[in-house]
This record gives C-alpha cells, sequence and structure tokens, in this order.
C-alpha cells in the first residue's frame, strides 16, 4: 500500500513539475500564427503513448487523427485488508474535430498561438481494441492546449466519457498531455 502511494504521489509530483517547467517556458516562445495549421506530433499521457496528425480544415477548424495506446478506464478497489487499482491501457484510433475558441483573441492581445496553442471544444470519438471485440468511446471536451518553445507543446482536457462495449458506461474525462510537433 504505502509503495503504491509513493509511486503515485512521484507521479503527480514528476507531471506538475514538467508541467510548470513547460509553461515557464511558453512565455519565451512568442510567435503567432494567424490560422490553425497542420501538424505531426507524438504525445504521452501519464498513462498512454499517441501518434497523431492534425488537419487544418479551414479557419479555426481542425480534425485529428490518433492511433497508439490509450486509456479506457480506472478501476480502484480497497477493502479493510487491502487495496489494489488497475488501468486500462488499450491499442486506440481516434478521430477529434477541434474547434479553437480563442485563437483570434490570443493573436489581438499579444499572445502565443505557434502550434496551435489556444482554448479549444472537441468531440473525441474512439475506437479500442479488445480481446473480445471492439469497444467505443465519446468524449465531449474542453481544452487548453500551449507550446513550449518550437517543437514542444502540452494541452489539458476535460469532459465525460461514454464508453460502448466491455467497459461500458459513462466515466469523467481528465487528461494531461505532452507531446513534441513536427
Amino acid at each position: 500500500m504505502k509503495n503504491k502511494t509513493r509511486i503515485l504521489t512521484f507521479a503527480m509530483k514528476a507531471a506538475l513539475t514538467v508541467a510548470m517547467v513547460m509553461t515557464s517556458a511558453s512565455a519565451y516562445a512568442q510567435r503567432r500564427e494567424k490560422n490553425v495549421y497542420s501538424n505531426h506530433s507524438i504525445s504521452a499521457q501519464l498513462i498512454g503513448l499517441e501518434y497523431s496528425y492534425e488537419q487544418c480544415l479551414g479557419g479555426n477548424w481542425s480534425l485529428i487523427g490518433r492511433a497508439g495506446l490509450a486509456p479506457v478506464g480506472a478501476e480502484i478497489n480497497y477493502d479493510l485488508e487491502s487495496s489494489s487499482y488497475n488501468v486500462y491501457l488499450l491499442p486506440a484510433v481516434t478521430l477529434e474535430p477541434r474547434i479553437y475558441t480563442s485563437m483570434r483573441r490570443r493573436i489581438e492581445m499579444g499572445r502565443d498561438t505557434y502550434n496551435n496553442a489556444a482554448d479549444f471544444v472537441a468531440f473525441r470519438s474512439q475506437v479500442f481494441m479488445t480481446g473480445d471485440g471492439v469497444n467505443l468511446g465519446f468524449t465531449p471536451m474542453y481544452g487548453i492546449r500551449r507550446s513550449s518553445g518550437i517543437h514542444w507543446m502540452h494541452e489539458f482536457t476535460f469532459g465525460a466519457r461514454v464508453n460502448i462495449g466491455e467497459y461500458s458506461g459513462l466515466t469523467p474525462h481528465l487528461q494531461y498531455r505532452i507531446g513534441f510537433t513536427f
């Protein structure tokens, strides 16, 4: 129990440290793009790793396609004698249309919009491959994306996910992603 708590505490501290470094570095990377632009990236969450391609659809709209290992959910079991937790990580394919809602406002204020650094609203559709078949996940979400330097970006998203299949149900969605764009 103590080892699991220590590992979880270390992971949270490491993620917070990385987030603070990336946020402070973004203050020095003030580049402005007028519209959303297309890019390739490799990104990692606390659990998961994905390749993605973001295609500009015009104006502030884009469509992101992702493939990789994505977290499906977590389960925590606790009783008086023991506790355990499981995280489900499965191969997944994702399509995510986005509209960047603060791009123009950030440009007018002189803020960084490089690597599509802006707030956004998105609807993520995921297909998870399991041994028993295919599971679907649908997630309407709000997110914040910022860039750090020329190639690095980070995103924070939250919303609610509806899973259909083996892991059916409504679950909260909370994610922090660090990526390298090229």
